[in-house]
């Protein structure tokens, strides 16, 4: 009797479980958070961003390249800021003040506002070109 009831209940666990929908898993979206995590984590290795940044102001040179740019430069703002100050105060003065201008100054997914409020944040700002 026992095993007739434990049998029942284990059929019926497994027909619920099939009942069941399953997530649908939307690789595309998986891929795209991915890619936003890589961006934003390009502060991990400092020479890799350092040199995203100067491919930045030295290879924007059409309206598509700027915008790829801009998309990682203005999350890196927003996301991580003290990565981006640091990685700035690495740059010649002149291209430091080429890339303020064309990216902090001129942005192109967020608000001016609020790309320089989260450098704000940042201890040393005023000390680079970024600040004003």
């Amino acid at each position: 009797m026992i095993k007739y009831i434990t049998l029942i209940a284990l059929l019926s666990l497994s027909f619920a479980s099939f009942a069941t929908p399953k997530p649908d898993i939307n690789v595309e979206s998986l891929l795209m958070q991915k890619q936003y995590l890589k961006n934003i984590n390009q502060c991990a290795t400092e020479k890799s961003f350092n040199t995203f940044i100067k491919s930045a102001i030295k290879d924007a040179n059409t309206f598509y390249q700027h915008g790829n740019y801009a998309e990682t430069i203005e999350e890196t703002v927003i996301n991580n800021p003290a990565c981006f100050v640091y990685s700035a105060s690495k740059l010649s003065p002149k291209d430091c003040q080429v890339l303020n201008e064309a990216y902090i100054k001129e942005p192109f997914f967020y608000p001016r506002a609020m790309l320089t409020d989260s450098l704000n944040k940042v201890k040393g700002i005023n000390q680079t070109c970024l600040a004003g």
